[in-house]
């Protein structure tokens, strides 16, 4: 994380916005269930925001092998705090590259905002909404060190899940490695979990 010398104003402001946020509507669908789209992140937050003096911009930018996303907050005073970079591996086709951009501007700004956009299980059932914020906010602070898995690699997980009947295993195998979502995995355990995974799926 990054920022101005100062951030008492800042601080302050985004306190008080996270006070007036709505929950995002989960208005697209995933393996797992209804998720909210970058649209909904930013409708859920955006009056809010400009209510007192908030901004938020999104830098992507191409890098070998994926793309990054920084997200930064800016506030009326000049005060700004920037989380990131988040980096995701992706093909350089178009396509491919467009929905790693959407994906990977999502989670950051969750992250940064301290909102959940994923879809609903018990874990995020059970926690208050400032757990939720407390907990994205320590997973983009160290975002930098990981590398995350791939969108294949996340949807090859899914799929596992997907086969194994106990579904409390998500929220086990995310509250092991300390994360918030299946695409803050590292990419240097992605293996290991695979094949964690591959054991409980019952055999045919």
């Amino acid at each position: 994380m990054k920022k101005s010398d100062t951030i008492s104003s800042i601080a302050k402001a985004l306190s008080q916005a996270q006070g007036e946020f709505k929950a995002p509507k989960k208005d697209k669908k995933s393996h797992h269930g209804p998720y909210s789209s970058i649209d909904a992140i930013i409708a859920c937050s955006k009056e809010a925001l400009c209510n007192h003096g908030l901004a938020v911009l999104q830098e992507l930018a191409s890098t070998e092998g994926g793309i990054t996303v920084e997200t930064h907050i800016t506030h009326e005073s000049g005060e700004w705090i920037t989380f990131g970079p988040f980096f995701l591996p992706c093909d350089r086709t178009p396509h491919k590259a467009g929905s790693s951009a959407t994906y990977a501007r999502r989670y950051s700004m969750c992250a940064a905002l301290g909102l959940n956009g994923d879809p609903d299980d018990d874990a995020n059932e059970s926690q208050s909404d400032q757990e939720k914020a407390i907990k994205a906010k320590e997973i983009m602070l160290t975002s930098w060190e990981i590398m995350p898995i791939s969108i294949e690699q996340v949807e090859k997980i899914e799929n596992l899940l997907d086969m194994i009947p106990d579904k409390d295993t998500e929220r086990r195998m995310l509250d092991t490695y300390c994360i918030q979502c299946i695409a803050q995995i590292d990419q240097r355990i992605f293996s290991k979990i695979v094949k964690q995974l591959e054991k409980k799926v019952p055999n045919e």
